[in-house]
């Protein structure tokens, strides 16, 4: 995870077991070029940014908020949406096909300066989406 000062957590995760570590802080994940991208995917896990640039390879940056964001979450991703727009760079909800997902697509677009479009996959996740074959249908 990282914030405006750069790397401020991590997670430790294991089967049914996910948990920041002692003394870290929950930022964001992002891939490289984020920052100079003219598309910017935003999903709720990295692993859900993985899968869909497999599923839609192109020059797409991706940013997580790893699940439910609190206040300083929303504060990164609310400047990240205010360069994006400040750059003319396209931002896309990628976030989970269910009701937490409808939540995060609204918390987000609330904080945009300026309207943002949603994609949905077609099962759960976009990992889902990938494990379950629909790559070819992508």
């Amino acid at each position: 995870h990282r914030d405006r000062g750069g790397m401020c957590g991590y997670e430790m995760r294991n089967s049914g077991f996910r948990s920041m570590c002692a003394g870290s802080l929950k930022g964001l994940w992002y891939s490289n070029g984020l920052n100079s991208a003219d598309r910017i995917v935003v999903a709720e896990s990295p692993i859900d940014c993985l899968s869909h640039a497999a599923l839609f390879p192109g020059d797409s940056g991706y940013v997580s908020f790893g699940g439910c964001p609190g206040k300083r979450q929303l504060d990164l991703l609310t400047g990240l949406l205010n360069k994006a727009a400040d750059r003319g760079a396209t931002v896309i909800i990628a976030v989970d096909n269910d009701s937490a997902g409808d939540q995060y697509a609204a918390t987000l677009s609330a904080i945009a300066p300026t309207p943002l479009s949603r994609i949905k996959p077609s099962l759960k996740d976009w990992n889902a989406d990938l494990a379950g074959g629909l790559r070819d249908a992508a």
